[in-house]
């Protein structure tokens, strides 16, 4: 490898040699050129004549008639002249200096520049590392097709902004959500039932702004009913904790079936449930239809619109089966149709509407709409239509470890 190198060395060294040669005698070329246009004598002085006059070398100037297809063609001195035809002496070798000088460093500047692309790469640019090349990562998208259905809201009174698709990663320890429709025997409203297991408790973990009243009777285990904070002036229905002789805790919440003056028929309906086979539980009513079941979100993708004078819309499909507990607490409830699909919309005592429906093969759709666009609830409704194939920006989140 040594002697490669030494090889190597030397032949650059004699390269080297040769070309600087070859630049000293351009140069000395160019400055007797220079010397010799300054007294008339010496190579590539040019003589601009009227066609038909010869200048030869070392005689005088005789007359010659001009080529017939060629009148105008100049007469070219070849060598060292004294001219006789009349024009200034001066000017010729004026002429001749500058021509001649400019053809010599015409040959001077080529032949350098030859000298210098026949020099072989220095030692330090063979061994120069790879400069670093950067590549621009495209931005992460998700293809929406079949497998996650979209929806758009056209409408000219809301602006759609950016759409969020942040994936989740649920634990083996995530609770298990169902939900009933319950129409009958008096009962007009919601069921959800959120279920965790190895969960015994001693008492509900709510605030102490929350008034837990324990039930008695409970088949097994222990019930509470806990009332959320309120005003004085605002209704509250309350939601039933109960902790099961097998460790898991059942907590129910619902929609239009607690009356404050009346008979509780819906507490006796959760306290006569039990563990199911195909379900979780299993109410002892026909009365109650189940219309969600399973665990928490795997995917959540929304979109927000905003309004042209005020509020905003949300618009969310996601796949979990505790979607249809937006309407939990709503004051009222009533049923619509979403993109030709069975729905409700649930108007909350602050003015803002909830809007749930069933998109199908195990995903929903929800409209959250504020106070502020609460009045044009039914025309935003109207608006929702599904999309085909899509592509939107990913939010990806980094998996537990």
């Amino acid at each position: 490898m040594s002697e490669r190198n030494d090889r190597r060395s030397a032949g650059r060294a004699d390269r080297t040699t040769e070309h600087d040669a070859v630049i000293e005698r351009l140069r000395s070329a160019l400055e007797e050129v220079a010397m010799g246009a300054e007294l008339g004598t010496g190579p590539g002085v040019v003589d601009v004549r009227p066609a038909g006059s010869v200048t030869v070398a070392g005689r005088t100037t005789v007359d010659a008639p001009a080529a017939s297809e060629e009148p105008d063609a100049p007469t070219i001195a070849i060598g060292a002249t004294a001219s006789t035809s009349g024009h200034d002496r001066s000017g010729r070798h004026r002429t001749g200096t500058i021509l001649g000088v400019a053809a010599a460093c015409a040959a001077l500047i080529g032949g350098a520049t030859w000298a210098l692309s026949q020099r072989s790469p220095s030692p330090v640019d063979e061994g120069a590392p790879a400069p670093d090349v950067t590549v621009e990562e495209p931005p992460m998208t998700t293809i929406l097709g079949a497998g996650d259905p979209w929806f758009t809201l056209a409408s000219a009174n809301l602006v759609p902004g950016a759409i969020s698709r942040p994936e989740r990663f649920p634990a083996d320890n995530e609770p298990l959500f169902q939900s009933w429709r319950v129409v009958g025997d008096g009962l007009d409203g919601f069921l959800f039932a959120t279920i965790t297991a190895d969960r015994a408790i001693e008492r509900p973990e709510v605030g102490d702004a929350s008034t837990v009243d324990e039930l008695a009777g409970v088949p097994e285990g222990r019930a509470w009913l806990v009332f959320p904070p309120s005003d004085a002036d605002a209704f509250a229905a309350p939601s039933l904790w109960w902790s099961r002789a097998d460790g898991s805790l059942w907590v129910f919440d619902e929609q239009g079936l607690y009356s404050a003056v009346s008979s509780n028929i819906w507490i006796d309906l959760v306290l006569g449930s039990e563990q199911g086979s195909g379900v979780p539980i299993v109410l002892p009513s026909a009365n109650a239809t189940v219309i969600s079941v399973g665990i928490t979100s795997t995917v959540v993708i929304t979109q927000q619109y905003t309004g042209t004078t005020a509020g905003t819309v949300d618009l969310t499909v996601t796949d979990g089966a505790a979607a249809p507990s937006a309407l939990a607490q709503a004051v009222t409830v009533e049923p619509v149709t979403v993109a030709d699909r069975e729905g409700w919309k649930g108007t909350y005592g602050d003015g803002h509407v909830e809007v749930v429906w069933n998109v199908g093969g195990g995903w929903w759709g929800l409209l959250g709409i504020s106070t502020e666009l609460a009045e044009q609830a039914d025309g935003i409704i109207a608006a929702v239509a599904p999309t085909g194939d899509a592509v939107i920006p990913a939010t990806p989140v980094a998996p537990p470890p």
